[in-house]
């Protein structure tokens, strides 16, 4: 659709806008910016860093322990970001919302409650990854909260959750978790895994040859395993959550699950914010009620054998996915559209620096290549860029790192495959979209025939989450006939704007930045 007249006249406030202010995020602006380009840096929480880079509540770095090389890299990026100021604008606290049909992007300013217009010639969404939460008999109840959900309390508290913690799910993050937890004062009762790795190991050769394009990771990984044991906490294989209940011993999972709602309600992840906003509401009911009652979960391994914990806090995983949400597939209204980070493809944070520069390249290359469609500036011919700084030439940092990652995380997965006897049950009664309160007996009763019906019909993707965290699980316990329900289906083709909720006061008094 070309745009209108009046949109071609406005000037440009930026030739790039980029989105998440997270490492590749940020490396994307630096490396735009020494091409030459004017750019303009958008983060939703009050400070840039990304998930992994979030800092305190006071806004001072987190005391939440993390290796080196992840502190050097992100000192060296904030350095880099502060010399470039007179070409990276940074707004924070600021939703992107959209591209209107004028090609006019528009951003949420959340702190004077009005929405920014940008004409940039080019987007460069690095918004990150988002956590799926596995849907076991039991997962919506009080105490009971995620991975993520809960790193971010650790980040913004600088403290350890009280009470026993059992950690359970699939990947690396659940280690990391637990050694972290160690380090702050309050070891896990114990780290469940649901892949049977050193099984995965014999039978996916591939996987260790793979994993040796990661080695700084690998060191990461025995530094963890060797602060879990240190603290004497068990590392279980091939396990997994069956089922969730409330016990009848007085603890503190009500608490817990406020705690873990206030540290991820504003989580640059909306679906972490979803599920710990749930379990406080429930948190806060059972305290209103007199007090919650501590968990009793119940797990089972790959042979059968099951084992029972009585503990406060129980954290799921379910592993990472691109939070590619409401992004473009292509080019829109004139405007160059490109993914970086963990929102193209989960790398990691080493993999997110060498990504963001790779595809600001790129698109500098393709708006070099081609006029402007808002009148901006030439871009300045022969700028430096920030790979050349490094002493070699763009290409070579940028295409081979992502290699490698990519073939590290390709092992990773199969390395962390679950065992097939460790999956969620299919308990009938499990709720599958906890804003809703939908179940599978309910999907089941319907008998719903297609994705939409799903949706529609039963609910499915209708709540705050917007089906982050129920679409995969509703695709898994719905009828084979009905296909499987992804966030495509639930938004459809072409995006909808506004992709963020945003007030109708905001819209109207909209203004150019």
């Amino acid at each position: 659709m070309p745009m209108s007249p009046a949109a071609l006249a406005q000037p440009a406030c930026c030739d790039l806008l980029v989105v998440g202010a997270g490492p590749a995020g940020v490396s994307a602006a630096i490396e735009a910016a020494m091409r030459g380009a004017r750019v303009l840096l958008v983060e939703q929480r009050p400070h840039a860093g990304g998930a992994i880079h979030r800092a305190a509540r006071d806004g001072g770095p987190s005391a939440a322990p993390m290796p080196s090389r992840h502190k050097k890299n992100w000192a060296a990026l904030q350095r880099e970001l502060a010399r470039l100021a007179d070409r990276i604008r940074v707004l924070t606290s600021a939703v992107f919302l959209g591209i209107d049909g004028d090609g006019v992007c528009m951003i949420d300013s959340r702190e004077d409650g009005t929405v920014k217009l940008a004409r940039p010639r080019a987007v460069i969404l690095a918004t990150g990854a988002t956590e799926r939460a596995p849907h076991v008999p039991g997962w919506e109840l009080p105490g009971v909260v995620t991975a993520g959900g809960l790193q971010v309390q650790l980040k913004e508290s600088g403290q350890a959750p009280r009470g026993r913690i059992l950690i359970a799910g699939n990947g690396p993050l659940p280690l990391a978790l637990g050694a972290q937890l160690a380090a702050m004062g309050n070891a896990p009762v114990a780290v469940l895994e649901a892949a049977a790795l050193l099984r995965n190991l014999w039978t996916r050769p591939g996987a260790v040859l793979g994993l040796a394009a990661g080695p700084r990771q690998l060191l990461e990984a025995a530094g963890y395993f060797r602060r879990l044991r240190a603290a004497q906490v068990p590392y279980r294989t091939a396990t997994a959550v069956v089922a969730v209940s409330l016990g009848g011993v007085a603890g503190i999972a009500g608490e817990m699950g406020v705690a873990g709602a206030a540290g991820a309600s504003d989580a640059a992840d909306e679906a972490n914010a979803a599920n710990a906003a749930n379990a406080a509401n429930a948190a806060n009911a059972a305290n209103a009620a007199g007090g919650a009652g501590a968990l009793h979960v119940r797990t089972c391994d790959w042979r059968g054998r099951e084992r029972d914990y009585e503990v406060d806090l129980l954290v799921l995983h379910g592993g990472l996915v691109a939070n590619d949400r409401g992004i473009p597939a292509g080019d829109v209204h004139g405007i160059v559209i490109a993914r970086a980070g963990d929102c193209n493809q989960v790398l990691g944070a080493d993999a997110a620096l060498t990504e963001g520069r790779r595809v600001a390249a790129m698109v500098m290359s393709r708006l070099n290549g081609r006029p402007s469609h808002h009148g901006s500036a030439t871009l300045e011919a022969g700028a430096p860029s920030s790979s050349a700084m490094a002493g070699k030439p763009a290409s070579a940092d940028e295409n081979a790192p992502q290699g490698a990652a990519a073939m590290f995380q390709k092992s990773l997965r199969r390395l962390f495959a679950p065992a097939p006897a460790s999956m969620p049950p299919t308990d009938a009664d499990t709720v599958i979209c906890r804003c809703e309160g939908v179940t599978r007996r309910a999907l089941a009763e319907q008998d719903l025939h297609s994705a939409r019906e799903l949706r529609l019909v039963g609910r499915v993707g209708m709540g705050l989450c917007q089906g982050r965290f129920c679409a995969h699980a509703a695709s898994m316990a719905a009828p084979d006939e009905n296909g499987v329900l992804t966030l495509v289906d639930i938004d459809g083709a072409i995006p909808r704007w506004p992709i963020r909720p945003v007030s109708v006061t905001a819209l109207a008094g909209a203004e150019d930045l």
